[in-house]
C-alpha cells in the first residue's frame, strides 16, 4: 500500500480545478499520462506521514518534563526528518531562541517558529503557572477549521433529528392517553411527556460542559505589561470591532445574510414537514416524526460535515472564497429537490427527495461559521461570531417557520395548500440566498487580503 501515507492525493475537486485552469482536454491528457505510468504526481513530489519526536517519543507517547512555576527551562528541537518542515509552538508560552545549529545567537522571543530539515534550535521558556503545556500545532489549523466546525455543527442535526424520532415514538406510545404520572413531577398531559424525555439529556450535557476549559488564543493577541513586567491580555474595545466590520461590510452582509437565508429555509421546512406529511399524505404524528427525524439525523449530519470538508478543500486548492462558495453550491444544489418533493403523490418518494434537500441545505452550518474565523482577527472573532449568530437566529429561526405559516394562512387561506407554501417560500429563499452569496464572492477575497495586511501591521508592531 505505497499510497497509504500520501495525504496529498489528487481528488475529483482537483480535477475540476485543473480543467478550469488548463482546459478539459489538457487535464484529461495529463491524467491519462500519469495513469499509463501507474503513478501520481505526488509519488515523486511529496512524501507524507512523518511524525515529530520528543526525546524519541511520538505524540502518542506524550513525553513529559517537570518544572517549577517561574523556572527557566531550556528545550532543544532537532528536525531529523528527510524532507519535512515543522511549525513549533507551545500554547500559552513564549519561547526565546538562544541557539541555532549549535551556535549561540542574539536571543529572540517568538510565539512560534519553523524548523527545516536537519536544523536545531535551543529555546528557553519560563512557565509562570503550575499547569500543563503541550508542544504542538493548533488543534484545528486554518486549513481544517471548516471540517472541525462541521463536526461541531452536526450536533444540531443529531439532536434535532433524535428529538423528532424520540418524540414520534413517545407520541405514538401515549396516543389515546390524556394524562400520565411522572416521578417527582406528578400528573402531566400526555403530550408534555415528550418535552421531559427530549430535554433530560440536556442536563447531562450542561454538567459535562462545566469541565471544558477556555482554549489558548492563537495569533496576534493584544497585551499590556504591568509595573512588575508581567504580561496581561487586553480586551479589544467594541468600537474597534465595529470599525473593522464596517471596513468589511459587503463581505459580512453577503456572508451573514446568505447563511441566514439558508438557515431560514432549513428551519422553516423542518418546522412544517411533519405537518406536511400529516395533511398531505395522511401520516400520523408519530410516523412523520420518526421518519423525518431519521432523515435529519443521517442526511443533515452528513451535509454539515461535508460542507465543512468542502470548504477546507476548496480553500486548499486555491479558492480564497472557498468557504463562501460552499454556501453558494449548497443553496443552488438544494433548489431542484425543494421544488419537487411537495408535489409528488407518493409519501415515500417525497421523503426520498427531502433527503438530498436536507443534505445540501445544511452545507452552510459547517462552512458558515468557519468563514467568520477566516476573515476576522483573533480577538474579534467572538464578537463577530455573536453578531453572525444574532443575524442567523433572527432571520433563520425567527422568520423561517413564520413565513410559511403566513403564506398558507393569508395568501392561500387554506391549510391543504401547505405543500405549495413549502415549495414557494423555500425555493424563493434559496434563490435569493444564491444571489446574495454570489454578490459577495469578490469582496470575501478582498477581506482575506485585508486581514493579512492588518495582521502584518499589528503583529509587526506587537
Amino acid at each position: 500500500m505505497p499510497d497509504y501515507y500520501n495525504r496529498q492525493q489528487r481528488t475529483l475537486m482537483d480535477f475540476f480545478s485543473d480543467a478550469q485552469d488548463k482546459g478539459l482536454g489538457a487535464t484529461l491528457s495529463d491524467r491519462s499520462a500519469w495513469g499509463e505510468m501507474r503513478m501520481m504526481p505526488t509519488d515523486i513530489e511529496d512524501v507524507q506521514g512523518y511524525t515529530p519526536l520528543v526525546n524519541g517519543n511520538g505524540p502518542g507517547q506524550n513525553w513529559t518534563g517537570l518544572f517549577k512555576p517561574g523556572e527557566r527551562v531550556r528545550l532543544r528541537f532537532i528536525n531529523s526528518s528527510a524532507m519535512t518542515y515543522f511549525d513549533i509552538r507551545i500554547p500559552g508560552l513564549k519561547m526565546t531562541v538562544v541557539q541555532a545549529d549549535g551556535n549561540n545567537v542574539q536571543p529572540v522571543t517568538v510565539d512560534e517558529f519553523r524548523i527545516a530539515v536537519a536544523e536545531t534550535y535551543d529555546v528557553i521558556v519560563r512557565p509562570t503557572e503550575d499547569a500543563a503545556y503541550s508542544i504542538l500545532a493548533d488543534y484545528f489549523p486554518p486549513d481544517k477549521r471548516g471540517a472541525a466546525l462541521g463536526v461541531y455543527g452536526m450536533g444540531v442535526y443529531i439532536g434535532a433529528g433524535l428529538a423528532l424520532v424520540i418524540g414520534g415514538i413517545v407520541v405514538s406510545a401515549v396516543s389515546g392517553v390524556e394524562h400520565t404520572i411522572l416521578p417527582i413531577v406528578g400528573e402531566v398531559y400526555a403530550w408534555q411527556v415528550v418535552f421531559f424525555v427530549v430535554g433530560l439529556p440536556g442536563i447531562l450535557v450542561a454538567l459535562w460542559a462545566l469541565t471544558l476549559k477556555e482554549p489558548v488564543r492563537r495569533g496576534h493577541v493584544r497585551k499590556s505589561v504591568d509595573a512588575d513586567g508581567n504580561e496581561k491580555v487586553e480586551s479589544v474595545p467594541v468600537k474597534d470591532v465595529v470599525a473593522y466590520m464596517s471596513d468589511n461590510a459587503r463581505t459580512l452582509f453577503s456572508h451573514h445574510v446568505g447563511y441566514a437565508l439558508c438557515a431560514m429555509m432549513a428551519y422553516g421546512v423542518s418546522a412544517w414537514i411533519p405537518t406536511f406529511f400529516i395533511r398531505t399524505h395522511g401520516w400520523s404524528a408519530g410516523e412523520a416524526g420518526i421518519y423525518y427525524g431519521l432523515v435529519v439525523v443521517i442526511f443533515g449530519t452528513a451535509g454539515v460535515v461535508t460542507g465543512g470538508w468542502m470548504a477546507d478543500k476548496l480553500t486548499a486548492i486555491g479558492y480564497k472564497d472557498g468557504k463562501l462558495r460552499v454556501l453558494l453550491y449548497g443553496a443552488a444544489a438544494a433548489i431542484p429537490f425543494t421544488v419537487l418533493y411537495p408535489f409528488v403523490e407518493s409519501a415515500t418518494l417525497a421523503m426520498v427527495l427531502i433527503a438530498p434537500s436536507t443534505f445540501f441545505a445544511t452545507f452552510c452550518t459547517g462552512a458558515g461559521p468557519s468563514g467568520v474565523q477566516e476573515i476576522m482577527p483573533n480577538q474579534m472573532r467572538g464578537q463577530a461570531s455573536a453578531f453572525m449568530i444574532f443575524v442567523v437566529t433572527i432571520i433563520g429561526l425567527g422568520l423561517g417557520p413564520t413565513a410559511i405559516a403566513l403564506v398558507t394562512d393569508f395568501w392561500f387561506a387554506d391549510d391543504t395548500m401547505l405543500n405549495v407554501s413549502l415549495a414557494i417560500v423555500a425555493t424563493t429563499i434559496l434563490v435569493i440566498a444564491v444571489a446574495v452569496i454570489w454578490w459577495g464572492l469578490d469582496s470575501y477575497k478582498a477581506s482575506r487580503d485585508y486581514l493579512e495586511d492588518w495582521q502584518r501591521q499589528h503583529e509587526g508592531a506587537a
